[in-house]
């Protein structure tokens, strides 16, 4: 039998917590019903447009919704018509991360990899992160100290790195994905903020 040590242990129990966490929020947020998930996206949406961190920013970095997330598309789509520059993910590679592609047009996105993700075909908008004035991210599970878990392939992550210091990070959540507290890592970065609904 191999001994774990007293750290090692509370890793990987840390890390089966993620897991459960991650799985829990999913069922949760399966389990809302059309009607209330529509009227729920529309509130956290209006909070949104409303917000100082919108109203001062320029270039906007937003994930593209896609299943049981809360639905971007409506902002993206109110965002570039009141000519807020827009940047969604592109995805070089599990390895390498993602980049920001500024786009025009939301019907010009197409569904990408595994995930059949809409993004833009080619990487030919890529812009500089550090020109970002606002990153909306998604998640599963957030705390009110800035913890969040994503969908653990830590490609926001790595993004977190690229942005200015002051680059607020907002993240959108359904009040149930609120929790007490996160487990976090030492390379994790907190978010800055949290638009529930």
């Amino acid at each position: 039998m191999i001994e774990l040590k007293k750290k090692g242990k509370e890793k990987v129990r840390e890390m089966s917590y993620k897991s459960i966490l991650r799985k829990s929020m999913k069922q949760k947020r399966k389990g809302l019903s059309i009607d209330k998930k529509q009227n729920k996206d529309k509130i956290i949406l209006e909070k949104l447009l409303n917000s100082s961190y919108y109203k001062k920013s320029r270039i906007i970095f937003v994930y593209v919704s896609m299943d049981e997330e809360i639905d971007t598309h409506g902002f993206i789509k109110k965002a570039l018509n009141s000519g807020k520059e827009i940047c969604v993910p592109k995805v070089i590679s599990k390895d390498r991360g993602m980049s920001a592609i500024k786009i025009e047009d939301f019907s010009k996105l197409k569904p990408c990899g595994k995930y059949k993700i809409l993004e833009p075909e080619s990487f030919h908008n890529k812009i500089d992160e550090k020109y970002i004035d606002l990153v909306i991210v998604p998640g599963l599970v957030f705390d009110r100290k800035g913890g969040r878990i994503g969908y653990g392939g830590g490609f926001y992550d790595r993004l977190f790195l690229k942005l200015k210091d002051n680059t607020p990070k907002i993240a959108l959540s359904y009040d149930f994905q609120v929790i007490e507290d996160v487990p976090i890592e030492e390379h994790d970065i907190l978010i800055d903020g949290i638009i529930t609904g």
